[in-house]
């Protein structure tokens, strides 16, 4: 994993801002390079090595 660039979470924003976006609502938009799609496989590892 790496830190996001601005640039990267930057552009989401301007999507949203954008005419593209007018037809999402109430969406969650996570800008995280996949970070939490580990996160639970990364506790149930750490888990089942104690």
């Amino acid at each position: 994993g790496r830190a996001a660039e601005p640039p990267e979470v930057s552009q989401v924003v301007l999507f949203l801002l954008s005419d593209e976006s007018s037809y999402l609502t109430g969406s969650e938009i996570v800008v995280d390079g996949g970070l939490t799609i580990g996160v639970p496989y990364k506790r149930q590892a750490s888990e089942s090595i104690f």
